[in-house]
Formats: C-alpha cells, sequence, structure tokens
C-alpha cells in the first residue's frame, strides 16, 4: 500500500543514491534484494522495514534519521569520502593515523 510517508522516505533513499552515484543494483545486492524489490521501495510502492532501512543508512554513510522529514540530520556526506574514511578505519597503527590525519590537514587546510 502506497502512503504519502512510503513514497517520501523512498524518494530520499533514491536521492541520497544517486547524489552517492551508487546503482540501484549495488544498494540493492548490499541489501539483499533484487533490484526491482529497490525501485518498490524508492517508489513508495513497497514499505521498507526498519531493518532494512538501517542496512541502507549504513551503506550510505548516513544517520537512518536523515530519511524522516523534517529531519534536522546533516546533508549525505559524498561517496569518496565515506570511501576514504573506510580505508583509513582499517588501518590498526596510531601513529600512522596521526601522521595521515596531519598530512591530511596540512594539504586541505583543515
Amino acid at each position: 500500500m502506497q502512503t504519502n510517508f512510503n513514497i517520501i522516505l523512498g524518494k530520499k533513499i533514491r536521492e541520497i543514491r544517486r547524489s552517492q552515484e551508487i546503482s540501484l543494483n549495488k544498494l540493492a545486492e548490499q541489501m539483499g534484494v533484487s533490484y526491482q524489490q529497490l525501485q518498490k521501495y524508492e517508489t513508495g510502492a513497497n514499505r521498507i522495514s526498519a531493518e532494512k532501512l538501517f542496512e541502507v543508512a549504513q551503506f550510505l554513510g548516513v544517520a537512518p534519521e536523515v530519511f524522516f522529514p523534517d529531519s534536522s540530520a546533516p546533508p549525505p556526506v559524498p561517496a569518496e569520502n565515506l570511501e576514504l574514511a573506510q580505508k583509513l578505519a582499517k588501518i590498526k597503527n596510531p601513529q600512522t593515523k596521526q601522521i595521515l590525519a596531519e598530512i591530511i590537514e596540512k594539504m586541505g587546510g583543515v
């Protein structure tokens, strides 16, 4: 059953997915659903469970609150920033992380 909320939620998922240049197939695969099912979520034709919505938020690197109307959650983070953060998170040595943080700060004026 299509409701206004399901449509708004689906549009938000699609908007964030597209802004990060993630294909329908890639996100569907991450969620463990077919691309057709994801299309139904994005159009509001099917309801998305809280668990699936949480998976989408994790994969897209956004807070789950961003999907709700009138949310004050920050805008989505670009995919390349998420990819970099994931790579940095895999570094085990804290000194190496600190050195990289200093390099990034000097290069980017952070």
